[in-house]
């Protein structure tokens, strides 16, 4: 009945289960289905939620990493403010700063910052260009012509000569990446500005190698409008790349927008190909590396790659389908020689030619200043600058650094959570749920690892977030769901009989509860035996509430240490304490626990007798048999009241060997068959004893003290031991004068030593009363 009902309980536990797998699972597909049709790849939801929560936490715990050095800012920070003034300041002061950078051999600059409007012309900026529009406003007669005057003046505030400065520092350094803003319609439209210019320099900046693949989507159709730099400082050609990067939803950077789609005028074909403009990063490795920005697409951009002339190819990983890629974040690295990455170069420094030894080849201008605030935070430091980014998406690039995420890999993802889930509910229903959640512990931490080093390790994302928040789930359901209705009936029963039976009796019935049935079964154990010695003349003296309290103080720790090592406590009769090592659950090492708990109830009984004796209350001592052989194990007694004990031979022995440790004068005897099933029979001292045949049986039994002594004394006990087998096999060969000897030479290192002076009563009386031919050395025990 009770295999039934726990038969059911698992069956309705898998059920509920294989429901949360089944969610999951579903919710799974969903992500790949929405993660298709999300053209940024930005997902919401608690599972992506949780997902960008891991991804972030990978990030951190790898930390900083060091860059090639390769590329480096060039940074608008509080030096560049206290040299040049409060931001943003004069643009004259890049002419200075861009020529020292050309000359130090840096090889590109990306401006992340853009110049729309012409800067105010200062008085001091005023001065000189004054000057010459008066000299030239002069006749030869000193006479003031008005109109060329006016006319000079006009032209001086339409070009400031700071922006004709900037303009004349961006041409002469030539290899300038400059930065654009595309504007929402509805904030461009009432804006006065020329559009037409600004798409013109789109138009010279288009990625020159677009494919249409087989399954092909019509362009888009409207208008562009593009927040440029000023025609003085972006010159007649300009390098531009678009900076409009907007963090995930939670406000973080985790990636790089590459392309964007330059949708169709009235006037053009909406059926020719796509045309794509590169964002600012993308622009400035193309040119780094003099390659062509190519771009496959259908219905999505499928792939975006730098072609060389010999047609090799860097094929930049996308995430989502509109032209991202995920950053692969570097941080701010020192190595051991305290060198940075990666390298800043103050402004000002550039200006007065205070350069590093060794410089980037590519530099990008931006703000890392409070004053200038452009804050995007990232992963790794949420108080990035937005300049950081474009200089982790250049790194990641000339190192083919990128982490990778395509879509077949929410594919895996979603196979993983039903195989993960399937097995869990499985190991739910056959095993406990402590050892389940160790094992799901294990795997998780395994996968982890396994992270770690070999997947994110390796640049490949995959996102375990659903994975675990789906096993957790299970786990919960499940385990509560046995609890409340499973563990109600186990502890009904383990109310019933805690006071009568072994935990792990108990525990044992609950797993198997036709344990409860009479019968039993023969297995090999060890059966303990104590018994407290001069029991008749303590309660002699003691009061009966004292004796009962006397023996509960003793019977405590006892029973606390048989319990601590695994061992059944089989029963109390009277004073005496039975106890068995290797049921009702195997243990391999019975034989060692059993001895190892009989010396340590004699360092408890010392310490006991300690507070006995501080009470006036007599002392208890004790001795202890132990024996090991086949016993048969069960529940005994009757249909109506039965017990779980063990029966046989081998019990029967151990009992008389605790009864003989007073014919020897020791605290512990164990049996040879004992000794032979130690595992470690190193961490114990055993004494060969004697040769004896118990009452009831006829077979000889070769007896060992279990010696105990403090560590210092060990050398002389070992001592003693040895004199002592040498009289005993001096004994055994009859030569009892030279026996007594050796037992004597024992009693001088330690007078107490019972089985020496047993010996030693024995040798001077077979000397009077000489042994019969047939003698073997074997002692015959009368009592039991």
């Amino acid at each position: 009945m009770k295999k039934k009902k726990a038969g059911r309980l698992g069956f309705h536990a898998w059920y509920l289960g294989l429901f949360i797998v089944l969610f999951f699972f579903i919710a799974s597909i969903f992500r790949i289905r929405d993660y298709s049709e999300s053209g940024d790849g930005q997902v919401t939801g608690f599972f992506e939620n949780t997902e960008r929560i891991i991804f972030d936490y990978r990030i951190r715990s790898r930390g900083e990493r060091a860059m090639t050095g390769k590329v480096g800012i060039l940074a608008i920070d509080e030096k560049s403010i206290d040299k040049f003034g409060r931001w943003p300041f004069s643009r004259s002061s890049y002419h200075e700063a861009f020529a020292n950078l050309k000359k130090a051999g840096v090889q590109w600059i990306a401006l992340d910052a853009i110049y729309p409007e012409g800067e105010d012309i200062s008085l001091n900026n005023a001065l000189e260009p004054m000057q010459d529009i008066l000299q030239k406003s002069l006749s030869p007669a000193g006479v003031l012509d008005p109109r060329t005057f006016v006319q000079g003046i006009a032209g001086l505030l339409k070009q400031s000569p700071t922006d004709q400065s900037f303009g004349d520092a961006i041409a002469d350094f030539a290899n300038i990446v400059q930065a654009f803003v595309l504007l929402p319609p509805e904030n461009a439209e009432n804006l006065d500005r020329d559009w037409k210019t600004a798409r013109q320099a789109l138009e010279k900046n288009l990625v020159s190698i677009v494919t249409r693949l087989d399954r092909d989507e019509n362009r888009s159709r409207g208008e562009l409008f593009p927040l440029v730099n000023i025609p003085l400082i972006s010159g007649s050609n300009p390098i531009i790349g678009f900076i409009n990067n907007t963090p995930d939803i939670d406000g973080l950077m985790r990636r790089y927008k590459l392309i964007l789609e330059v949708p169709a005028n009235d006037g053009e074909n909406i059926n020719d190909e796509k045309r794509f403009i590169p964002s600012l990063g993308l622009q400035l490795v193309a040119k780094y590396l003099n390659r062509k920005i190519r771009v496959d697409y259908d219905q999505y951009v499928r792939k975006i790659l730098l072609v060389g002339d010999s047609d090799d190819a860097i094929e930049i990983p996308l995430n989502g389908q509109s032209g991202y890629m995920l950053l692969n974040h570097y941080g701010e690295y020192s190595d051991s020689n305290n060198q940075m990455t990666p390298v800043v170069i103050s402004l000002a420094d550039a200006a007065e030619n205070k350069l590093p030894q060794k410089m980037p080849e590519i530099l990008i201008l931006g703000s890392t200043t409070i004053g200038a605030d452009d804050k995007r935070p990232s992963p790794l430091n949420s108080s990035a600058n937005g300049v950081e980014h474009h200089v982790a998406m250049v790194e990641n690039v000339l190192r083919s650094d990128f982490l990778i995420r395509p879509i077949h890999f929410l594919l895996n993802e979603t196979v993983l959570v039903l195989i993960a889930g399937l097995v869990l509910c499985l190991l739910l229903v056959k095993a406990g749920a402590l050892l389940t959640l160790m094992i799901t512990a294990a795997a998780h931490l395994t996968i982890e690892l396994i992270d770690r080093k070999l997947i994110f390790g390796t640049n490949q994302l995959y996102n375990f977030g659903i994975l675990h928040i789906q096993n957790a789930t299970i786990f919960i359901s499940m385990t509560m769901f046995k609890y409340f209705v499973e563990e109600r009936e186990k502890r009904q029963i383990k109310g019933a009989f805690q006071h009568y039976l072994n935990p792990s009796v108990i525990n044992q019935l609950l797993e198997s509860p036709d344990g409860l049935k009479l019968g039993g079964e023969k297995r090999e154990l060890t059966v303990f035996f104590s018994d407290v010695r001069g029991f008749t003349t303590i309660s002699e003296i003691l009061s009966p509430e004292a004796l009962a309290s006397l023996l509960n103080e003793y019977f405590t720790p006892m029973t606390n240490i048989v319990l601590e090592s695994k061992g059944l406590l089989d029963k109390y009769i009277g004073d005496a304490l039975m106890a068995v090592w290797g049921a009702p659950l195997p243990l391999p090492d019975h034989a060692d626990r059993a001895l190892e708990s009989a010396l340590r109830m004699l360092d408890a009984l010392d310490h006991l007798r300690e507070g006995w004796k501080s009470r006036n209350l007599p002392a208890i001592d004790i001795g202890c048999g132990i024996n090991t052989g086949p016993m048969v194990v069960g529940n005994m007694g009757s249909n109506l009241r039965f017990d779980y004990t063990v029966l046989g031979d081998s019990v029967n022995l151990g009992s008389r060997l605790e009864g003989i440790t007073k014919e020897y004068g020791v605290r512990i005897i164990c049996s040879g068959s004992t000794k032979d099933s130690l595992k470690n029979p190193e961490r114990f001292v055993l004494r060969e004893l004697d040769w004896i045949k118990v009452k009831g049986k006829n077979e000889p039994v070769t007896i060992y003290e279990v010696m105990r002594f403090p560590t210092a004394e060990r050398e002389k006990i070992m001592k003693v031991r040895e004199f002592f087998e040498s009289g005993l096999g001096k004994y055994r060969q009859r030569k009892f004068s030279e026996a007594q000897s050796d037992f004597m030479q024992a009693l001088q290192l330690v007078p107490q030593d019972g089985p020496s002076s047993t010996f030693l009563e024995r040798c001077e009386y077979f000397i009077e009363n000489p042994v019969h031919e047939g003698w073997e050395g074997i002692w015959i025990m009368k009592s039991k």
